[in-house]
This record gives structure tokens, sequence and C-alpha cells, in this order.
């Protein structure tokens, strides 16, 4: 090699080395410059939280979305605790209310029995007032039982208004279709509607008055002449034991009949007795 070569070798190595060595140097430079920055970012990269608190707070938003279903928010125990005390609130008002509201409901209940005790006694006094007066007294019924001034003769009066449904025979021939069989009949059946007036068909004197299975509540009266009319099948009495009446006077209505004539139907059981025994009533009936 000549002595150009060799120079110029020297001047690219130099070149080289300069460039080198400059390189260095704004590296050099560069990086003192960015220890500032790294710095701050190394502080900011402290400051900033950690990656869990933001999974924890993620968690928390997600279990603040799980109370809600569909828009709707489910109770918690402090509502179900809010809404419990207004409905115990509200049974404790009841229950005072009622406490207070029981004497005053008691005292009208108590008063309402007693006005309706009232008013049923005196419609039982008035009741017995207007049977009183439908009762005619006689002046002397005794001397009417003891002179016998029944007349025979001059008949009884028809007690209430309607058919013979069943004839009086005492020899076992009227046929009962209540019972469906024959038997003997020692008084005459009067058919009516129930609630038809009864009424005396001669003077006379209540002797008794008794309720029995065939002919239910029965009234006997004696006319005198040793002669009984026995009327069957009542209700509604407006006559007792020992009541002195006139012909006419109303005793009662018929009642319903009893089990022996439910065939038949509502009709006046009526007898007559002489001495105590069986006669025709329609021998003696004007």
């Amino acid at each position: 090699m000549g002595k150009r070569s060799f120079w110029q070798s020297l001047r690219r190595k130099k070149w080289l080395a300069s460039t080198g060595i400059l390189a260095a140097g704004a590296l050099a430079v560069y990086g003192v410059w960015q220890i500032p920055a790294l710095n701050q970012y190394h502080m900011e990269t402290l400051d900033t939280p950690a990656p869990m608190a933001e999974e924890k707070t993620e968690d928390n938003d997600n279990a603040s979305d799980l109370t809600q279903t569909d828009g709707l928010q489910l109770p918690r125990e402090e509502d179900e605790a809010s809404q419990e005390q207004p409905e115990q609130e509200s049974k404790e008002e009841e229950e005072k209310e009622n406490k207070i509201l029981a004497p005053q409901e008691e005292k009208k209940e108590t008063g309402d029995k007693e006005k309706l005790k009232k008013t049923q006694t005196k419609k039982k006094e008035k009741k017995k007032e207007k049977e009183q007066e439908s009762v005619t007294v006689l002046s002397n019924p005794q001397s009417v039982l003891d002179a016998g001034n029944f007349d025979e003769s001059a008949g009884l009066s028809w007690p209430m208004e309607g058919d013979v449904i069943l004839n009086y025979d005492t020899e076992g021939v009227v046929y009962f279709e209540t019972l469906a069989q024959y038997k003997a009949n020692p008084a005459i059946m009067i058919g009516g509607t129930v609630g038809n007036e009864v009424k005396a068909s001669a003077d006379g004197v209540v002797e008794k008055i008794v309720k029995n299975e065939e002919t239910g509540l029965t009234v006997t009266m004696s006319v005198g002449n040793s002669y009984e009319i026995v009327y069957g099948q009542l209700d509604n009495l407006k006559i007792s034991e020992g009541d002195e009446i006139k012909e006419g006077t109303l005793l009662g209505t018929l009642a319903e009949p009893t089990d022996y004539f439910t065939v038949e139907g509502a009709n006046l059981y009526y007898q007559i007795l002489k001495d105590g025994a069986p006669v025709n009533p329609l021998l003696l009936l004007k």
C-alpha cells in the first residue's frame, strides 16, 4: 500500500471513531434528559390504584346490579322491616278501636234487646186483652147447666161453614184415606181451610182444653142437660178453661190437620156427647 491509502484508511477510522463518540454522547445526553420523565412515570405508577381494587369495584357494581331483576328492585331486610312496622302499627290501632267500640256495641245490643222485650210484652198484653174481650160471660152459667136449658128441639148452630167429609158412624164402616182403613167414627169432620173461624154452637162453659195425637188442640164445652160438645184440630184459641160463653162466640181458628188426616186435609173434629156417650151431630145441627 502507498502512503495515500494508509492515510485514507486512518482518516476513515478516525471518522468512525468520532462518529461513535458523538453517538454515545448523544445517547448519554438523551438518557440524562429522560431521567425526570422516568421518575415522574414511576411516581404516577405508584399512585395509580392496584388492578385488584378495580376488580373489586367491578364486583361491587355487579353485585348492585344483581339486586335488580328486569327493572324490579328486590326487597331488602331493611325494606321488609320498614313495611312490617306500619302493618303492626295499623293492627294496634285497629285493636284499640275495637276495644273502644266493643262496649258501645254491647250497650247498643243490650238496648235493642230490652226494646224488643218491651215490644213483645206489650203485644202479649194487647193479645190477652183482645182474647178477654172476645169471651162473652154469662150472668149465671151454673144455673144453665143445672137447669139443663139446652133444648134438643132447638138444635145447635154450625160451628164452621163447610162440607162434612167424614160421617158419623159407630159401626166401623167409615173409610179413612190417610190411615187406609175402615174404622168407627164417633164424630163428624167438617172440611175447611186453615185459618177458618170456629164458633161456639151453644151457650156453655169451657170444661177442659187438651192436646192429643189424633185431634190436636181440643176444647170440650158443657152446654147443659148432660150434653157436651167437643171441638178438635183448633189453633189460636181465644178462650180458656172455666170461661162462660154464649152461642156464636169465637173459639179459635182451624189448624193444620194432624197426621191422622193429612190426605183428607184441614177439617174440624166435631163431636156431641150425651152422658159421655157419642151422639150423631147431624141429628142436632140446625
